[in-house]
């Protein structure tokens, strides 16, 4: 973990219209592990969601992950 801890970023959009589902501001966490939540998807919709996890004192060191959920109900 870096000493000044990392940032983490959330975002998500609806696959095939584009639609930005707006989330959290980004955190900043210095702990070993921390949750990061995606909310309010909409129903019957495929979602692509980005976590991306930056260092705060060197922001060119970072992870970006990238993945598509269903919500289903």
């Amino acid at each position: 973990m870096p000493p000044k801890g990392v940032s983490i970023g959330v975002t998500a959009t609806v696959k095939f219209s584009n639609t930005v589902v707006p989330q959290a501001n980004a955190s900043v966490s210095s702990a070993a592990t921390t949750d990061a939540a995606v909310t309010s998807l909409p129903s019957q919709n495929e979602v692509t969601v980005t976590v991306i996890v930056t260092s705060v004192s060197k922001p060119t060191n970072k992870k970006e992950i990238t993945f598509t959920v269903f919500n289903k109900n």
